[in-house]
């Protein structure tokens, strides 16, 4: 399973950082690339089950079910995909089952360097559909982290 990074650099101190990262109403403005309609059901607390949602644009509602492995305010966050979601039911994620999403929180001189790892499938669609997603919601997350 191939790891993708991705790094942006935030004029803003590591904890507002993982604030607005884990926050429920910006979270739909910071993850606008992947889905025009992304969201999240459920908490980031260790432990807990968490439900991000998505709609594609024939209004299919679908979504990844993952186990928050690790919620360390301003240093990382751990995601560990366990399923998919489709009307409201889930099921293992072929290819994704197991798979980790990690963010760090440098602090850097000016602010801090946020990176992401993820596992994906090994599909060159799915690889350049994050190759483009990513960057553009880093920035958007920047933006908003830059305005508090």
């Amino acid at each position: 399973m191939p790891q993708l990074h991705y790094s942006i650099q935030i004029e803003q101190d590591p904890l507002t950082v993982h604030n607005v990262l884990v926050d429920k109403e910006a979270y739909s403005t910071w993850t606008y690339s992947f889905s025009k309609q992304s969201d999240f059901i459920g908490d980031w607390s260790e432990g807990s089950q968490i439900m991000f949602t998505f709609v594609e644009p024939s209004q299919l509602k679908w979504g990844m079910v993952a186990t928050v492995d690790k919620n360390q305010p301003g240093e990382v966050i751990q995601l560990r995909y366990t399923g998919y979601m489709d009307n409201s039911s889930t099921e293992p994620l072929p290819n994704w089952n197991s798979a980790l999403e990690i963010y760090r929180f440098l602090p850097i001189s000016k602010g801090t360097k946020l990176s992401c790892t993820l596992q994906v499938d090994d599909n060159d669609e799915c690889i350049a559909f994050f190759d483009h997603a990513w960057p553009a919601a880093l920035q958007r997350l920047k933006d908003l982290c830059e305005q508090k």
